[in-house]
C-alpha cells in the first residue's frame, strides 16, 4: 500500500527513523497479529533465525537511540489500515 504523506509539514532538528517491520521476520508479539507466529515445523531453526533478527532489531534501535535518533515502529499488520498509520505518523512527526 502507498500512502500519500506530502501534506504531513516535517520540521525538526533531530534524526528520525521510521522501520516498517515484517510481522513474521521481525516477530510482532501481539496477540491480534498472527503473522507473527513461529511455524510449527522446524521451530528449532526458525526460533534461533528470527530470534537473531529481534535481538538486531533491538540493538540497532539503541544504537541510534543513543545517538539522539526517534525510532517509530510500523508493524507490517498495521499498514493494512490507512487512516492509523496516517495517525502514528503524524503523531510521531508532531512530537519532533
Amino acid at each position: 500500500m502507498r500512502v500519500d504523506l506530502h501534506h504531513l509539514a516535517v520540521q525538526h532538528l533531530e534524526p528520525q527513523g521510521v522501520f516498517v517491520h515484517g510481522c513474521f521476520w521481525h516477530q510482532h508479539d501481539k496477540e491480534h497479529c498472527l503473522d507473527g507466529r513461529l511455524p510449527k515445523s522446524n521451530s528449532e531453526y526458525w526460533h534461533a533465525k528470527l530470534n537473531r533478527n529481534v535481538e538486531r532489531d533491538a540493538k540497532v534501535q539503541a544504537e541510534l537511540s543513543a545517538l539522539g535518533w526517534r525510532i517509530l515502529v510500523i508493524w507490517e499488520c498495521e499498514t493494512k489500515d490507512e487512516f492509523v498509520i496516517k495517525e502514528r505518523l503524524r503523531e510521531f512527526l508532531d512530537a519532533a
